[in-house]
């Protein structure tokens, strides 16, 4: 262990060395009429600007009367490494181009036009080669629409070429980043987070575009060869990955919404202290030896509406919750509360009258741009007068909106009679509303609902000092949900600090992360675990994340799939997904398809599974022999492999390197790897293929060159490249280790037998009156 610290921070060094230590890599060429540069790798073209065939240069920016180009030279300076050039623009005014050398390794360019005024977005094109491969930008597979990926008819891919990509965190599947890298041998970043757009070469396959909704553009160019290095180049400039503690790679349990029930599974009457299904839970774990380090909380779990009010413990659900967090720790589980970024009942009223809001997207709607504290009649009049003002203005797409969540009536946004017949029904009770009435609208506009105004100080302190009550209670960490979702991306909406929510939108999951990092680590020091849903540039220095409400079928785990190694890529290598999926019902070959997929996943999150477990199912048999010894099977494989993982978490956070690889980051000279997405590597060391088509019973495998030990038969060593077809029962996935691993090889055939033979009888269960709180 000590000679591995070593070498890691040799090579820490070294990797500080090569971003600040020696002369750039890259050289420039630039062309003065029409503008372009290009940048040489070794002496090969590996980026270049290339405009489109109707406009005047690559580099463009948009006003009311449409897009405007460079047209005139004022200024050119061109070197080695850096780039000054000033242009005259198609509408008059004047836009600065600078390239500068960075400690990265690699280039920024800046592309700001003066004046700003009017400007809604700046953009560059690209050349892009025949069968250039890019990856990154989204976690999910393709659109930004939870039911594209659930449609069978789109196709799966790794690789971004020919998707159109926009930049705005949606839920639920959730990791954004400008970021993407492309096998000519260079990775791009676009610096902040305006809500923007890529085009992979999907409006012309020799072609990417991007723009973003900003007056200025920066982004930086890494060139490399290699995709390891150019994360490396990426994670020193946006930061590394947070290091959670150890027992954070133990294997989880939840369920989506306990109940405290007077039995258990089996008819055995409840006495003990603590929720009925936490208590099973952790018996029947303990009983069939099936190996848990983090148990989590979902919503509902506090008082009142929506189940979090206030952060006060819900007494009847969860009784004696201060002892049942002591109890865990005594059973060796941490204990996970959910989280959102709005706060509902009091708190929600509190937080409306002292400012301490960021308006929703409904709000909105209603004229409310920015978090006024809502305190008087005279500010609530005010209010209501802006409200009625903005319905008088608002689109017949968002009228028709209102209509459906107001009136509870669905008219199309083309039938503009019954537009305006709702717009003057809804001006006509806005009207008659007395302002206590407006108030009560406002906080119940988003079903309760008022979003916390990070940017602001006084509501952080706020917000902290209820968080804080959990917190001392014992709670070491929490799920953070939902922070994409009412979050509004208009322009004229503004927070706290004064900026737009234009800009703000992709920056508030970032923003949630950190207020919620920050009071967490005042309470617990480093021994503490955040894992939000949605994240954006900068979010993965603050927590772990999980792949969002998966679909239950086997469309679910093939995004899911993709989704870690994307992840990986965006620079956030330490991710799980609800094992199953998060949706109901469960389906017992999914479930066990997904439990081997993530035993080889930095976080294994079992469940919600239907808010049942494998020995109480929703279907034949609902004692799940087989279904327990696969969970317990892969669960000890991942308690086995907890410090190889932990490993690898170190070095993500020291270097940049992912724990998931895909499999052209290991071999990308090797062009078969570039084209396979469906398996890939865990480490450096294990090769791993998960089965994610029904009914399969066995699957291609495809070994990259080298020595590779079947794991499932240490005896067979396979000399790659080549393909293979390999058998799958339900409990088996391929997993290959690379000769010359010093990973110790479990016996899994052995393993399973065993889980098989211990599940066989289902154990007794006490009644918890054993327990004493």
């Amino acid at each position: 262990m000590r000679t591995r610290a070593l070498w890691l921070a040799l090579a820490v060094a070294l990797v500080g060395m090569g971003c600040g230590g020696r002369k750039a890599a890259y050289r420039i060429e630039a062309r003065q009429e029409p503008f372009t540069f290009s940048l040489k790798l070794e002496g090969q073209t590996v980026f270049a600007e290339q405009k489109a065939d109707t406009a005047a240069s690559s580099i463009f920016y948009l006003t009311k009367e449409g897009p405007q180009f460079l047209v005139r030279p004022m200024e050119f300076h061109a070197g080695r490494t850096r780039l000054k050039a000033v242009y005259l623009t198609s509408d008059g005014r004047r836009a600065e181009i600078r390239i500068d050398p960075q400690k990265h390794g690699g280039c920024r360019v800046s592309i700001r036009v003066q004046p700003e005024e009017g400007i809604l977005g700046v953009g560059e094109t690209l050349a892009c080669g025949p069968g250039e491969h890019l990856h990154g930008l989204t976690e999910r597979v393709v659109g930004n629409d939870d039911r594209v990926p659930r449609d069978p008819s789109v196709p799966a891919s790794l690789d971004r070429r020919g998707h159109r990509v926009e930049m705005i965190t949606r839920g639920t599947i959730s990791i954004y980043s400008p970021f993407y890298l492309s096998s000519a041998g260079y990775g791009l970043f676009v610096e902040g987070t305006w809500t923007g757009e890529f085009d992979m070469a999907a409006q012309r396959p020799d072609r990417i575009w991007f723009r973003f909704d900003g007056p200025s553009l920066t982004y930086h160019v890494f060139p490399a060869r290699e995709p390891e290095r150019i994360l490396e180049m990426y994670t020193s400039l946006v930061g590394r990955a947070f290091l959670p503690p150890r027992w954070a790679f133990g294997p989880w349990r939840w369920r989506d919404e306990h109940r405290n029930l007077d039995t258990l599974y089996d008819g055995t009457p409840y006495r003990g202290p603590f929720n009925s299904q936490v208590y099973e839970d952790v018996a029947m774990m303990e009983k069939l030896d099936i190996p848990c380090t983090v148990y989590w909380l979902d919503r509902p779990w506090a008082k009142g509406q929506w189940g979090y009010e206030g952060f006060e413990w819900d007494s009847v659900r969860f009784p004696n919750a201060r002892s049942m967090v002591k109890w865990l720790d005594s059973k060796g589980m941490k204990l996970l509360l959910w989280i959102g970024p709005w706060v509902v009942g009091d708190m929600a009223r509190e937080a409306l009258q002292k400012g301490y809001y960021l308006p929703s997207f409904r709000m909105a709607w209603l004229g409310i741009l920015e978090g006024i504290p809502l305190s008087s009649v005279e500010a609530l009049e005010q209010a209501r007068q802006r409200a009625l003002e903005a319905v008088a203005k608002l689109p017949p797409q968002v009228m028709a909106m209102i209509a459906s969540w107001r009136q509870r009536q669905r008219i199309p946004a083309e039938d503009l009679t019954a537009v305006e017949n709702a717009r003057q029904s809804l001006l006509e009770e806005l009207r008659q509303m007395s302002p206590q009435q407006f108030f009560d609208l406002l906080q119940q506009v988003d079903q309760g609902r008022v979003l916390v105004d990070f940017t602001h100080p006084e509501a952080v302190s706020w917000w902290h000092s209820y968080l804080s009550k959990v917190l001392r209670d014992g709670v070491a960490g929490f799920k953070l949900d939902r922070s994409e979702e009412i979050v509004p991306t208009e322009r004229d909406v503004h927070a706290h600090d004064g900026r737009s929510l234009a800009e703000l939108h992709n920056a508030y999951p970032v923003l949630y992360l950190r207020r919620t990092y920050e009071v967490t680590r005042k309470h617990r020091g480093s021994d503490f675990v955040l894992m939000p849903r949605a994240g954006y540039t900068g979010s993965q220095r603050f927590g772990v994340f999980w792949g969002g409400d998966a679909a239950n079928t086997f469309l679910g785990l093939r995004n899911m799939i993709i989704g870690a190694q994307r992840a990986a890529i965006l620079g956030f290598p330490i991710w799980g997904s609800d094992t199953g999926g998060y949706m109901k019902p469960t389906y017992r070959e999914v479930l066990a398809r997904w439990l081997a997929f993530s035993a080889f996943c930095p976080i294994m999150e079992v469940g919600p599974t239907s808010d049942r477990a494998p020995w109480d199912m929703p279907f034949e048999p609902h004692y799940d022999t087989e279904l327990i010894a696969i969970w317990r099977t892969y669960a000890k494989l991942h308690q086995h492999l907890q410090d190889y993982t932990y490993r690898y978490a170190q070095e993500a956070h020291e270097l940049g390197h992912p724990i998931i690889r895909p499999m052209f980051y290991e071999f990308p000279s090797d062009a078969n790897a570039w084209d396979v997405w469906d398996q890939y590597f865990y480490g450096k060391d294990y090769l791993v293929a998960p089965v994610w088509q029904e009914g399969a019973a066995e699957r291609v495998v495809y070994l990259p060159p080298g020595m590779w030990i079947d794991y499932w038969n240490p005896g067979n060593v396979i000399q790659g490249p080549t393909t293979l077809r390999v058998a799958c029962p339900l409990y088996k996935m391929p997993i290959y280790l690379r000769k010359g691993s010093r990973e110790k090889i479990l016996d899994l055939e052995r393993l399973y037998r065993e889980s098989l033979e211990l599940a066989s009888t289902p154990p007794q269960l006490g009644d918890g009156s054993e327990i004493r709180p």
